[in-house]
């Protein structure tokens, strides 16, 4: 599947044409689920089934998602100043994506909330578009309850207070324009701190060029989330100029350091964390 535009992705999302089912919303378990059977039927009979498929009717073992929601959120947001002018924060929203790819191929149905960008949807989960803070807010909390979201967006820290007019002073690019900003919602912070409806694990995702463990704990604190994963970018973890990232994973009670992984191998890991973590819950709630 190649790149899809921002608009041809909203419209694409509005006639269900990702899915591929006429439309109809098929949740990640059952996608898995119809795979396994397709190439169970297309073994040989006197084969083993490769790993990671699991036959029907067998636990599900390999797929320890399955029936649990993740709401994971990725990419920039951008903030209207005046026509095609905005504020944002650059991000590639790659690592977003490829957590959404990870807890779908555990078997969690997978709502992806994504700003602006042009990146090809993860096979069998639901894109869901958003332009601004406001708005991934408003459609992360309106798809809640959830097992676990994970807030990998870089979403701007500034918007402006009240909309500018058209055809006012901005007419003139050589006048000199004043803005007022306002702080953007912390998503993050907003979603770890409900009193209803709160997943049951909430990540909070950031980049920091110093002291990265010291101010991930912080935000751990702060925010009110259960993990933070934090993206090591200082000289001395040399993340600027790889394809691969060292990162933390920050908790109550513990750090963890993955050092120079891909991204694809960073959500691989993270989202084992999770199902396990939601199964260790689990257990200690009883049945």
């Amino acid at each position: 599947m190649g790149g899809i535009g921002w608009r041809e992705g909203a419209q694409a999302a509005v006639e269900g044409g990702f899915l591929g089912f006429g439309g109809e919303r098929v949740t990640a378990a059952e996608r898995a689920l119809i795979d396994q059977v397709k190439l169970a039927f297309d073994a040989s009979a006197d084969e083993p089934i490769k790993a990671g498929v699991v036959a029907v009717g067998s636990s599900t073992e390999a797929l320890p998602l399955a029936g649990c929601k993740v709401i994971i959120t990725a990419g920039p947001t951008h903030e209207p100043i005046v026509r095609d002018h905005y504020i944002a924060k650059p991000d590639s929203a790659e690592q977003g994506y490829r957590f959404a790819e990870a807890a779908v191929a555990l078997g969690a149905e997978t709502v992806l909330v994504s700003g602006p960008v042009n990146l090809p949807l993860p096979p069998g989960a639901q894109l869901m578009l958003a332009e601004t803070a406001l708005h991934m807010l408003k459609i992360s909390e309106h798809e809640l309850p959830c097992d676990i979201a994970i807030c990998a967006a870089q979403v701007s820290e500034w918007r402006l207070s009240q909309p500018i007019q058209e055809g006012g002073s901005t007419d003139n690019p050589a006048e000199k324009l004043e803005l007022e900003l306002v702080p953007t919602p912390d998503i993050v912070a907003t979603i770890a701190k409900r009193t209803d409806k709160r997943p049951t694990l909430v990540v909070g995702c950031i980049t920091e060029k110093e002291n990265a463990i010291e101010n991930g704990r912080k935000n751990l604190s702060t925010r009110g989330c259960d993990f933070i994963v934090v993206r090591d970018v200082s000289p001395a973890a040399e993340s600027f100029t790889s394809d691969r990232d060292t990162v933390h994973l920050i908790s109550d009670d513990n750090v963890e350091t993955w050092p120079s992984l891909e991204k694809r191998d960073i959500a691989d890991r993270l989202m084992k964390q999770l199902a396990a973590q939601l199964l260790t819950r689990q257990q200690k709630r009883g049945p």
